[in-house]
């Protein structure tokens, strides 16, 4: 599935990897759907004119146990990316990049929604 975002005159396109029709989870909807949220919010302030943004869903084993299966979504993206001196402070509540492009791309940012992010999962 394609969808095109438009935000502050710059069109960056979201894709939605189809997931298997049989699969079945037992989730938290509304914490899922404010991960997600967080996420692709996160994706689109740091992407620009022309870039994509993939959310993908698939199954996993869970290390341990045969029966049990896990589901793994994840959103990725072609912006610019985390230095990798920040990395260690990404999830940390405030945490804002140093990096100057992050600042000037988004300026506004509160820097609490990938700490969000980890609690939720």
């Amino acid at each position: 599935m394609e969808f095109h975002a438009q935000l502050q005159n710059v069109k960056i396109d979201l894709l939605f990897n189809q997931v298997e029709p049989d699969l079945i989870v037992n989730i938290d909807k509304m914490r899922i759907q404010q991960i997600i949220f967080n996420l692709l919010q996160n994706a689109i302030k740091f992407s620009t004119e022309g870039q994509t943004i993939q959310v993908s869903c698939e199954q996993f084993q869970i290390s341990g146990s045969p029966s049990e299966i896990g589901v793994k979504i994840r959103v990725s993206d072609d912006g610019i990316g985390i230095s990798e001196k920040d990395r260690k402070n990404l999830f940390s509540l405030y945490f804002k990049t140093q990096d100057e492009a992050s600042r000037i791309m988004n300026p506004g940012s509160h820097g609490i929604g990938l700490n969000v992010c980890k609690r939720l999962a």
